[in-house]
């Protein structure tokens, strides 16, 4: 009787836990928490308001943010007032580009903007990038 070869381990696939957020406006579905990503990679989720303007999406190094967030990516396109889009409800709010990253810890910050200038509390989520 022939034994079939030994197979290559696969690695078992990351589980997304996704973030709760405070405002049931806002949502990081994934990345989710303490997830490795690299890469191009999508960040979903909703973000939507009963008088939506826009909603931003910033990144800070490490899991307290203590060096200040950075946009980069949302609905105001131009990140200073331009053109800006929809709300989201359950899809692809931005993308971000991790190659321009050092390997660590982030975290990633989504906020609503309503058309008075005020915003619920952000979502954040932890995640941590290799490259």
């Amino acid at each position: 009787v022939e034994e079939a070869p030994p197979q290559p381990a696969v690695p078992a696939p990351q589980v997304i836990v996704p973030v709760s957020c405070s405002d049931g406006r806002l949502a990081i579905t994934s990345p989710g928490i303490n997830q490795t990503v690299s890469g191009l990679f999508p960040i979903t989720g909703r973000a939507v308001h009963e008088q939506f303007d826009f909603y931003k999406l910033e990144i800070a190094p490490g899991s307290d943010a203590g060096q200040g967030f950075n946009w980069f990516d949302g609905s105001d396109r131009s990140g200073s007032g331009g053109a800006k889009g929809p709300p989201v409800e359950n899809g692809i709010l931005g993308n971000l580009n991790s190659a321009g990253l050092a390997n660590g810890v982030y975290t990633i910050r989504l906020t609503v903007v309503d058309t008075r200038s005020n915003y619920p509390a952000p979502c954040q989520v932890t995640i941590n990038i290799e490259n």
